[in-house]
């Protein structure tokens, strides 16, 4: 965003750097141009610069000009270092006095981009050319990093659909093995997975959750530029941002100042400048629009991106409330503590919940979506009943299914899981006692999952008779997750090895739905 020093919305992003617009006129263009310099210090002390400002390339305007250039004004960018609560500059053109500002300076947060190709029937989706620099240009973050990833094998798509509705469904599956892998890997709050699904038709392009960290959206190798737009655009969402009403977008923001999802009107508009191309995006012009309508746009709107810096830095953060127990009270705000903890997931459908299989980690507890919402998780263990009131992840616009996930503390051995809406049950899920013939063969056989590598590939097997699905993870040194499958079935299973780094070891995590173990592998 390109905004006049005083204005009273938008705000700096600490960490980021930021260009420096100088607007200098005169009544004499045929004259010289002055040296320009720019003082950077901060009112608090510390370390100061004396920067040069590039000086206009055409003659010094009369008047300050309405469409910003590099050609008519002096300009410098101030490094990242410097931007932070504090800052002051100063200009000095010429012999002209010095020109003294303290611009305001917000919050600084960094984003890790993780672009995911999802296959599908041995079809992979393609990545696009690096987009952190774009999205870095766009979002009102400090860093922008991209971080590969390997390739992930859906689990729960194994056809490429052919219709519309068969997209529909497939994009919301793979959107929530996505999340669950976010979780699995140990991911933090702004490590954004999206996932590029090999989808080659137009029609739905993308879904993400709303104030979350996952997204996914079509490939189309043949339209580069709608793809970027498509994967800033399902950003938009997890940042906390709605539809802007423009073109059908479902369950637009209601407070969008601007008609038709414009840019601006008369009187407030807002340049922005996309430092990735060193271009000012003009936002007068009726028919751009904002990125977040269905309208084709391509930046976000001043309203949108204040919207953005708000949700990344609050004024006052709020505190989870607790999810309570029928038989205990149960802390639940996100821990940075890492601990034993069960990943319990799923969709809520017409038909009722389904369940995931639940999975052991060693991570953080995470029941941010709990502590008030019409549907409670109750968890039943030989010491007690814990209910876990949620609120379903929020998809970009209103769907038949609903997405939740929760890693909550280990109880132990759980005999039942039930999710209830308004206190009625909508799905349970009961632990299933082993035959007679189970727990005899469990008292001798070798039940250690094995991973054995060969050519690019690793065979897993375990006991499916006892956990009927086992999720594959490598670990590396230094901690580092890759996720390597979810819930695989048949007591053995194949899965490519070939994008993983050298070393590390692997993690099996085996479940028979309600009930998991984890164990370590070597490699």
């Amino acid at each position: 965003m390109l905004f006049n020093s005083d204005d009273k919305e938008l705000v700096l992003v600490a960490g980021k750097a930021a260009l420096v617009k100088v607007n200098v006129t005169t009544t004499n263009t045929a004259g010289g141009k002055p040296t320009g310099t720019l003082r950077v210090d901060n009112t608090g002390g510390g370390a100061s610069r004396d920067l040069l400002l590039t000086a206009p390339t055409a003659a010094i305007p009369t008047t300050v000009p309405d469409v910003p250039s590099f050609s008519d004004s002096y300009t410098a960018y101030i490094p990242a270092e410097f931007v932070k609560p504090g800052l002051r500059l100063t200009v000095q053109i010429g012999s002209a006095a010095a020109t003294t500002l303290t611009p305001r300076v917000g919050g600084g947060v960094p984003m890790r981009y993780i672009p995911i190709s999802v296959k599908i029937a041995g079809v992979a989706g393609v990545i696009p050319a690096d987009q952190s620099a774009h999205l870095q240009a766009l979002f009102p973050v400090s860093t922008t990093t991209t971080q590969s990833h390997a390739s992930y094998t859906s689990q729960k798509v194994t056809i490429l659909p052919t219709t519309d509705a068969g997209w529909d469904d497939a994009f919301g599956k793979v959107l929530g093995e996505l999340a669950d892998l976010h979780s699995i890997e140990g991911a933090a709050r702004h490590d954004h997975y999206f996932g590029f699904i090999p989808k080659r038709t137009w029609g739905l392009a993308g879904l993400a959750y709303l104030s979350g960290n996952s997204g996914v959206g079509f490939d189309m190798p043949s339209a580069p530029t709608t793809v970027r737009d498509v994967v800033a655009h399902e950003m938009g969402h997890n940042f906390s941002l709605p539809h802007a009403a423009c073109g059908g977008a479902g369950s637009p923001d209601p407070n969008y100042p601007y008609p038709d999802a414009n840019l601006g009107k008369p009187g407030r508009y807002i340049w922005t400048f996309l430092a990735d191309s060193t271009t000012f995006y003009d936002p007068r012009p009726t028919d751009r629009h904002d990125i977040m309508s269905y309208c084709g746009g391509q930046v976000f709107s001043d309203y949108n991106y204040r919207k953005m810096q708000v949700y990344l830095t609050p004024a006052d953060k709020a505190t989870a409330a607790g999810a309570t127990a029928s038989a205990q009270s149960v802390s639940a705000p996100e821990s940075t503590e890492t601990r034993e903890v069960l990943l319990v997931s799923g969709e809520l459908r017409a038909s009722g919940a389904e369940l995931n299989p639940v999975k052991a980690l060693t991570g953080r507890v995470n029941t941010s979506a709990a502590g008030s919402g019409p549907y409670t998780l109750r968890v039943v263990t030989a010491s007690g009943t814990i209910d876990y009131p949620f609120t379903p992840r929020e998809l970009d616009h209103n769907t038949t299914v609903k997405h939740f996930g929760l890693t909550i503390p280990n109880p132990g051995t759980i005999a039942s899981i039930t999710v209830l809406y308004q206190g009625q049950a909508v799905g349970t899920a009961k632990s299933q006692a082993e035959t007679g013939t189970a727990r005899a063969q469990s008292a001798t056989a070798v039940t250690a999952p094995q991973v054995k590598e060969a050519n690019g590939q690793l065979q897993v097997s375990w006991d499916s008779r006892r956990h009927p699905f086992a999720t594959l993870t490598w670990v590396g040194a230094n901690g580092q997750r890759i996720n390597l499958a979810q819930d695989l079935r048949g007591g053995n299973a194949a899965v490519s090895a070939s994008e993983l780094p050298a070393g590390g070891s692997f993690e099996v995590i085996l479940s028979d739905g309600l009930n998991s173990t984890r164990q370590s592998v070597g490699r």
